[in-house]
């Protein structure tokens, strides 16, 4: 997780608790003189926030590759890129065997 977006993080967790704190000092001085669903709304807006940017960093971190996944995937290719090199090779040589069978039988064929 980055810094910019950790530090946001922790701003809006900081801000939600004393929001929490004042909630609960005006519920115990006022009472039922209050409007508790503006401010529930307000805490669950906060938390809210906090669950996307938290939820956008653990994607981010998911998909952001090391250097050494990188490392590891650009190896496989090679190794991929060898072994169907290999495979054609030998298909080449197949094929050019069997390409010298069919000229020699022809010849035989021409020569009778």
């Amino acid at each position: 997780m980055n810094i910019e977006t950790q530090t946001k993080i922790e701003q809006l967790e900081k801000e939600l608790e004393q929001l929490k704190a004042i909630h609960k000092s005006a519920a115990e001085t006022y009472g039922s003189e209050l409007c508790a669903g503006d401010m529930i709304r307000k805490e669950e807006e906060l938390e809210s926030q906090i669950k996307i940017l938290k939820g956008k960093e653990e994607c981010k971190d998911a998909l952001d590759p090391t250097m050494e996944t990188l490392e590891k995937g650009f190896n496989d290719v090679l190794i991929t890129v060898a072994t169907s090199t290999v495979r054609l090779r030998r298909k080449i040589v197949t094929v050019e065997k069997y390409l010298q069978s069919l000229k020699s039988t022809l010849s035989k064929k021409d020569d009778n």
